[in-house]
C-alpha cells in the first residue's frame, strides 16, 4: 500500500510506502496484552469490604494453639506435653530395641483431656538413628486419637530446644 504526498512550496511530491502488515499485527498483540492483564488485574485484587465480626465473637478471646513436641531417637522418645511443666524421656523397653508406644499414646490421652477444647499443634522430628517405623507410629498415635495438626521439624532443632527445657538453668543453645 503506497501513499503519495504533494509537495509544497514548488517542490517535488514525495512517494512512499508504508508497510501496514507489521502494524496490524503490533496492534493485535498490544491489545491482546492488554486484555490479558486487565484478567489478572481483577483476580488478584484484594475484597477490602468484609463484613465486620460481630459482637459474640469479638467477646470471646481466641484460643491459643497448644504445642506439643516430641524428638524420636536411638535412645527413645524425648516429649513435651503442653500439660507437663518439663520434657520428659520415654525409654525403650527392656529388651533395648522396641520404643513404649503404649506410654506415649498415653502421655497423648492425658494431654487431650486437660487441655480438650484447644488447638493442638505437634512438633516431632526423628534423628537419623531413630528407625523410620518409629516415625510413622508415632503419625498413627496422633491420627488414632483425632490429633491431626501435624508439623515435622528439623530434629536438630527440635533437640536443642527440648534439652533447653530439660535444663531451665543453661544458658540458651547458640543459634
Amino acid at each position: 500500500m503506497g501513499v503519495s504526498l504533494p509537495g509544497g512550496g514548488g517542490k517535488r511530491g514525495v512517494d512512499f510506502d508504508i508497510n501496514l502488515v507489521p502494524f496490524i499485527d503490533l496492534l493485535s498483540c498490544l491489545i491482546s496484552f492488554l486484555l490479558v492483564t486487565a484478567v489478572w488485574t481483577q483476580l488478584a485484587r484484594i475484597d477490602v469490604n468484609q463484613p465486620l465480626p460481630s459482637q459474640s465473637e469479638s467477646e470471646s478471646p481466641p484460643v491459643e494453639p497448644t504445642e506439643a513436641r516430641i524428638l524420636i531417637d536411638k535412645e527413645g522418645y524425648l516429649v513435651h506435653f503442653p500439660h507437663e511443666p518439663t520434657p520428659r524421656r520415654i525409654g525403650l523397653e527392656p529388651d533395648g530395641v522396641t520404643y513404649k508406644r503404649a506410654e506415649l499414646a498415653e502421655g497423648f490421652k492425658k494431654m487431650k483431656e486437660a487441655k480438650p477444647n484447644d488447638t493442638i499443634k505437634i512438633k516431632f522430628a526423628s534423628t537419623d538413628e531413630a528407625k523410620f517405623k518409629e516415625y510413622i507410629g508415632v503419625l498413627d498415635i496422633c491420627l488414632g486419637l483425632g490429633l491431626t495438626d501435624l508439623m515435622p521439624t528439623v530434629a536438630a532443632d527440635l533437640a536443642t530446644r527440648l534439652t533447653a527445657a530439660m535444663n531451665p538453668g543453661a544458658p540458651p543453645p547458640a543459634p
